[in-house]
């Protein structure tokens, strides 16, 4: 069980045991290795996902069918078990929002960095007084902040709690000795427990699962978050405004701009960072900026935690 999360890395005893005595309101998970490593090669590579995802599965850290990993789904089923044990309430893996690295590009990471930012697939879960944001997606985070510098194959979880604070727990995620530990340490407890009080019986979550109620989760369309918006207009006079002017009409402003290689040709990448907004007015902006064909192709976005 200990290997289920996190490999090596002892998030599941450290969340049941040492982290008890506190309320936990934060979790910020890099828990697949796969899609940590291909982020790690975009960004010190420069190059794009295919080329990383090839380079990965040359190197044995991604399966011949990587969908499991790349979609994100591996890491939404291990943040069920983070929120379990980090809020003491059961969620399914069909109520966490699952968006994987798969649309990530070069131009992305560039721009990210320009902007002061990093790229990572966290799986997010937070607890706001009982309604849990319970979501894996791609996530600009400050490239100063501890996660930022976890590369490579490894994993870290990222928590805040009431009494604590913020810690983190880091390691590698995967591998034959890394997973063996976490093993051996199953195996221990339970022969403590046979050895204490005759019996093998253990609680995996501290408590009985009979006890624990179903997670209310917030919908995504509720979520508020800053964003990057990232568009191919046409290089004329009035774009920008005609997009600022939508997002302004649904409650979005606009903390910076980036926008290149003007006169060069008949398209332009224009670059938008966003203070906080929910998710539900962000998609109706660029819908309606979709529809009126402000820009050539469908927007990309990805959310910000700037205050992780």
């Amino acid at each position: 069980f200990e290997a289920s999360v996190g490999g090596g890395v002892p998030i599941i005893r450290t969340l049941r045991e040492a982290l008890a005595g506190d309320r936990q309101r934060a979790v910020y998970g890099i828990v697949n290795g796969t899609c940590n490593s291909i982020l790690t090669t975009m960004t010190e590579n420069g190059v794009e996902f295919s080329a990383a995802l090839a380079d990965a599965q040359a190197k044995g850290l991604a399966e011949a069918n990587p969908a499991t990993d790349v979609e994100g789904h591996d890491s939404a089923h291990k943040l069920c078990l983070l929120v379990t044990l980090a809020f003491g309430v059961m969620v399914k893996p069909a109520q966490i929002y699952t968006e994987g690295i798969t649309q990530i590009t070069q131009a992305d990471i560039e721009y990210a960095r320009e902007l002061g930012y990093a790229i990572k697939l966290l799986a997010i879960g937070k607890d706001d007084d009982g309604g849990i944001e319970a979501r894996v997606h791609p996530t600009m985070i400050p490239d100063r902040h501890m996660l930022a510098g976890v590369g490579g194959a490894f994993n870290a979880i990222y928590i805040h709690g009431d009494a604590l604070g913020a810690t983190m727990y880091s390691g590698l995620g995967a591998g034959e000795m890394p997973s063996a530990t976490a093993v051996m340490a199953d195996i221990l407890e339970i022969a403590r427990h046979r050895l204490a009080e005759g019996s093998a019986r253990t609680h995996a979550f501290g408590f009985p699962i009979r006890l624990m109620k179903g997670a209310s989760v917030k919908p995504m369309d509720d979520v508020v978050c800053e964003y990057y918006l990232r568009f191919t207009a046409q290089d004329k006079p009035g774009v920008l405004g005609a997009i600022a002017s939508v997002l302004g009409r649904y409650g979005l402003s606009i903390a910076s701009v980036i926008q290149k290689d003007r006169g060069k040709a008949r398209t332009v990448p224009v670059i938008m960072r966003t203070h906080d907004a929910p998710e539900r007015s962000l998609k109706r902006a660029l819908a309606e900026i979709r529809k009126k064909k402000i820009v050539q192709s469908a927007p990309a976005f990805i959310r910000i935690e700037e205050k992780l």
